[in-house]
This record gives structure tokens, sequence and C-alpha cells, in this order.
């Protein structure tokens, strides 16, 4: 097979594991029937619309899902499990409990998956890349949208190069494509979507910038580790700010960290985000009656109590609801909106289609209100309270299920939409 793609073993192991994944991705989301893990396989060749979204959806469930573990772990569980109970459980999503003796061959796999696949969603490159021309050991040189960086990527089985030349690809072309770390090599997911003709500017200018990434030996071989970010996911004191020092003093949500800039996302009770560094926060412990152990108000009791009085609803109707928000960003949710779903149907707030709330993300007391409000509208018609609801907001996720459970409703998260799983919606367009 030669430098330009991975020897057989590791080949092996990476399809392997993207198709656990994969499979894994439709045990949690029950949108297809498969019978096998070569029906996931053949996807690739058959049905690459369906590949996409999957391995999409993997991403979005990969640390967390509704109503069980993530992808990732229940990979762990699978793989470090003899096959055959492994599948069993893998289809009931009871991934823990007596583990018989461990095939070789899928232990192997296990230790992969724990030394390389822990970081993927935070380390993966999405987006469109040009396939611009070829490294001297065979590996396809990828050039990001920006014409800035340009990656060496392995092929799995087949150069990539190779790949889109005999699909009647000629380089340069562009590709919408994601790009993975694997054993201290770039790979891709095994997914690439073809894009329309590039113009012969643009090919001029790919082939320039190529050539000058490779002389001056700039092309990037390795994906960068992603950074520690231990204040994600935690409330945070704001000090120390000289640029802004009326902010100094405010408490906010570490929503997020950009490596790239080395700073925290905050969002601020007031409804402002800011990039911050890590210097200028300090963790401390969140509202009142908000985290797991809190005593419970005297709110929160009355809503326990009213919903546990109340039937479940039959799978028919809808027991599985959904809390999705219209955007996960200001610019693209500035109304604060989120959307009540009991199975495919919304229902609707008081005062109009949407609930809304004063931040960019709903509080724990916010989203106990719109579920009581989901479940007397006339629009549900009485029909029951959830088994299970999942929200999009990770942080409101364990203080819910502290209140609700007791009360016959189990909460999961439910994660905003990975790029991949985006990509899904744009179809496969012009498949190589």
């Amino acid at each position: 097979q030669g430098n330009m793609s991975l020897n057989e073993r590791e080949g092996r192991a990476l399809m392997a594991l993207i198709d656990m994944s994969r499979y894994l991705a439709n045990v949690i989301g029950q949108h297809y029937e498969f019978d096998s893990m070569d029906q996931i396989s053949a996807l690739r060749s058959q049905d690459l619309e369906k590949c996409i979204m999957l391995q999409g959806q993997a991403m979005s469930y990969w640390y967390a899902a509704p109503a069980g573990p993530g992808v990732y772990e229940m990979l762990l569980d699978w793989t470090g499990q003899g096959p055959a109970a492994g599948h069993s459980m893998v289809q009931s999503r009871e991934l823990r409990g007596n583990k018989p003796s461990k095939d070789s061959g899928q232990f192997a796999l296990h230790l992969i998956a724990k030394s390389e696949l822990q970081d993927w969603p935070r380390e993966r490159l999405v987006g469109v890349f040009y396939l611009a021309g070829e490294a001297e050991n065979g590996c396809a040189l990828m050039v990001e949208e920006s014409l800035d960086k340009v990656y060496e990527v392995w092929g799995i089985s087949t150069p990539i190069a190779g790949l889109m030349k005999a699909n009647g690809k000629l380089l340069p072309v562009g590709v919408r494509v994601t790009l993975l770390p694997f054993m201290g090599k770039i790979v891709y997911d095994a997914t690439i979507i073809g894009m329309p003709a590039l113009s012969p500017d643009l090919e001029d200018r790919l082939k320039a910038r190529v050539q000058e990434v490779v002389t001056a030996g700039e092309v990037i071989k390795e994906l960068p580790k992603a950074a520690e970010a231990p204040l994600l996911g935690k409330c945070v004191l704001l000090s120390g700010l000289q640029g802004k020092p009326e902010w100094n003093g405010l408490e906010g949500l570490a929503l997020s960290f950009h490596e790239d800039k080395g700073r925290y996302a905050v969002k601020m009770r007031a409804g402002h985000t800011a990039l911050l560094k890590p210097a200028n926060l300090t963790e401390v412990a969140p509202a009142p009656g908000s985290q797991v152990g809190d005593e419970l108000t005297e709110r929160q009791l009355e809503i326990r109590h009213e919903i546990s009085k109340i039937s479940a609803a039959s799978e028919s109707v809808g027991d599985m609801w959904v809390f999705r928000r219209f955007g996960y960003s200001e610019q693209e949710n500035p109304d604060h909106m989120f959307a009540v779903m009991a199975g495919s149907m919304p229902i609707p707030a008081p005062d109009g289609m949407f609930f809304k709330c004063e931040a960019l993300e709903y509080t724990v007391d916010e989203a106990l209100e719109a579920l009581v409000a989901a479940i007397r509208s006339p629009a549900w018609q009485g029909q029951g309270k959830p088994m299970h609801l999942a929200v999009d907001v990770k942080v409101v996720v364990d203080r819910l299920d502290e209140i609700l459970k007791p009360a016959g409703c189990k909460v999961g998260y439910y994660p905003p939409p990975s790029e991949e799983e985006l990509m899904g919606i744009w179809g496969p367009g012009n498949v190589p």
C-alpha cells in the first residue's frame, strides 16, 4: 500500500472504530434498522447521506446522549467485551455488568479507542478543504478554505488523491471532509463530499500556496492536542479586567474554550458574552437551587408534586420530549428562543409558538416552568407527562434530573448538532 495510506492493521482498526461509532449513534437515535455491522460499512458506497448523518450524530453524542451514555463510553464498553455480549448489550444500551472473556482483536480496538479517540470532537477539523496535490510520500495535501494552512492527510486503504482521480476528479478539487487525529497522523472519516469545479484563478493560487508551504517545510502533519480547560461549564467570577473594569465582580458561565485565542467564552448573567483570559476568572458556587444536592425551592417542590400526579404519555404520542434552542450564539438566537418537542410535535408556549429564556441558556427554573406549561397546553390535550426529557443545556441536566426523576421523568442531555450533522443537511451533493 506504500506510505500514502495507513498500513492494513491501522486502516482496519480505524474503519472498525468509525463504523462502530456510527452504529452506536443509530442505537441512540433509532433512525434505521441495521441487522449487522456490514450494513453500516456498506453505507459508505450505498448511502452517503445516511453515513454523514450518523457520523455527525456520533460526534454530537460523543460525550453524552439523551437517556443514557454517550458514544465514546459505549464504544469503550463494547470493545472491552466479547463480540456477542457486546452486541446484545449495545442493542439494549445496557453496557455494564458482567464482562465475558475478551477477544484479543476486539480488545486491541479497546486500547486504540482509549488512547486515540477520546478527544476526537475537540481535535477534529470540519469544513471545506482543497485537495491540491500530493506529498513526496503520496499523502494528500489539503489546503484549508482560507488558503492559510496545508495538511498532510493519509488515506485509509487507498491514497486519497488516487481515489479522487479514479472517480474522474482532477486536482485541485474542493471537498467537504472531517479530518481526525489517529496514531500520530492526520486521517479523514472515510466520507468525502465533492464540491463544484474551481475557477482557474483559484487553482493557480492553490498550486502556488502548496509550493510555498512545502518549500518552507510548513506542512502540518499532526493535529494539535485539545487544550486543558478546567473552567469549562463552571460558574466563574470576573476580576482584574482593565479594559472593562465595570465587569469586575460580575458572575457568568464558561460556555466554551477557544484554543486559538487561549480564552473562555463567558456568558454573564446580564446576558452578554465575552472572550476572557483564564487569569481573569475564578470558579465560584452557582446560584442557590441550581445544583445537585441543593435544597429544593418551594416552586421546585410544587412542580415536582404536580408532575408526579400526572400519568405518563404513551410512546405513540410522545413519551420522549426534547428542548432545543434556536441557536447557540447571540447572533444565531438573539431572542433566546427554544422549542419544546413531544416526539415530532411542537408544543406552543402560552404566549406564542416558542418559549423564551432570559439569557442564551435557559436555567433550571426556566426549564421547569416550560415543562409545566407544555404539559398544561391545550395543544397537548392532557396526553400526559414525558417519561424522558432531553435538554440541550448541559449544566442544568443533573439538577433537573434530581428534581424530576422522583416524579417519573428522567432527564438527559441532548447535545447541539455537530458540524458533520449540519453537513448532512447540505446533502451529499457532488459525491466523488
